[in-house]
């Protein structure tokens, strides 16, 4: 079977659905460790031209002033503004570009800052941590500001979070959870890309598993979102999907990482070896909290 890249991103429980990440065809019959590690970098890591650092810093600069609204989200999809429009030129000229780079974003993470020199950008966290953005500010003759940066801290929600990542590309990992009692690839028990959103429990949506994110071709991330997990235990393992093209077919580390209440309560990273092995990674009991490894 082939599978298609495209994107699946949806809002979590209630919310309305938005296309972002990853679909596949239906399968045959930290840092603060609250937050998980940071990886630093310099540029960004989306598609198309990517912005670059400006010229060294001019005499007599322009004032970059950096700002994010709001200053904290909620993990995945709630949009953040990076804000550069109160930044200015002493000496009365235009700012005419606004250059925004990612400098730090959590390990695993995917997140770019989007390209273009406006001096707002929208933003998705896809995994829960810090995230910061470097503002620098040319005018219109060319006169250079000095770097002003600001950070981003992206929670989970108050339920069950569930984040997967991994190192190489092109091996497609999937993220599964099984619900109390659930089989693996069942239409009722397992929340993973062919059953995104199962109805599970009898409180309403708000106990309902939601996957918001899956990626094929990167590395992730990918989560499964619980706004009210009703009591029992639940099941979390990652399959290496079989069938994706490329595929790499080496052992490949994998990270999984748990939250309850917006906290972190287990993390775990394993080498996952041979197409299509289910890797079960812990079981997490509602509502105590507890997580048993696999």
């Amino acid at each position: 079977m082939f599978r298609f890249v495209l994107a699946i991103l949806t809002l979590a429980a209630c919310g309305p659905d938005y296309d972002v990440n990853g679909i596949h065809d239906p399968p045959d019959p930290p840092v603060d460790t609250a937050v998980g590690p940071r990886d630093t970098f310099l540029g960004d890591t989306g598609t198309g031209p990517q912005d670059t650092e400006d010229s060294p810093v001019s005499e007599n600069p322009p004032i970059a002033i950096c700002s994010v609204n709001p200053t904290e989200v909620t993990v995945p999809l709630e949009v953040a503004t990076w804000q550069g429009g109160a930044s200015y030129d002493p000496a009365g000229h235009a700012i005419t570009k606004f250059n925004w780079t990612l400098t730090a974003r959590p390990t695993g993470s995917a997140a770019f800052m989007p390209t273009g020199y406006t001096s707002n950008r929208n933003f998705y966290a896809d995994l829960a941590g810090e995230y910061t953005a470097r503002l620098i500010v040319t005018t219109d003759d060319n006169r250079v500001s000095e770097p002003c940066e600001v950070t981003l801290n992206a929670v989970p929600g108050n339920g069950l979070h569930v984040e997967m990542f991994w190192v190489h590309s092109n091996d497609d990992m999937d993220l599964h959870l099984l619900k109390p009692g659930g089989s693996p690839r069942s239409n009722s028990g397992d929340c993973y890309y062919a059953n995104t959103h199962p109805s599970w429990g009898p409180g309403g949506p708000e106990d309902d598993p939601r996957l918001d994110l899956d990626d094929i071709p990167g590395t992730g991330p990918e989560n499964i979102n619980i706004a009210d997990p009703y009591s029992g235990t639940y099941t979390v393992f990652v399959n290496d999907y079989t069938g994706s093209t490329p595929d790499y077919y080496q052992g490949n580390d994998v990270t999984v990482n748990i939250y309850l209440a917006g906290n972190l309560i287990w993390t775990d990273t394993r080498t996952i070896t041979g197409e299509g092995a289910d890797e079960y990674f812990a079981t997490v009991d509602i509502p105590s909290g507890t997580v048993t490894p696999q």
